[in-house]
């Protein structure tokens, strides 16, 4: 048994923002193909997604970096992000 952290449906999520909610479903299609056939990743035989409100994630983080936002990385500082990722992962 493996357990791997998120490389392929990660870069799924992120990519699927830069399109339109229209050229979701094609998508996904296409980067099974080019992630686990093309390249020959090793194709998950399960995916744990674990939702949390990015509302509550920055709640989180405020509290980890003791208030100091800067600490935040480029995507832990652009909510409007965080929600639209979020919104390709439960697609």
């Amino acid at each position: 048994s493996v357990c791997c952290d998120r490389y392929a449906p990660s870069n799924l999520i992120h990519q699927m923002t830069k399109l339109p909610k229209e050229a979701w479903e094609g998508f996904v299609t296409w980067h099974a193909d080019f992630e686990y056939d093309k390249l020959a990743l090793p194709r998950p035989d399960q995916v744990i997604y674990l939702d949390m409100d990015p509302d509550v994630s920055q709640k989180l983080m405020l509290e980890r970096y003791a208030g100091n936002t800067s600490k935040k990385d480029i995507h832990e500082k652009d909510v409007a992000y965080l929600k639209h990722c979020r919104e390709t992962a439960l697609f």
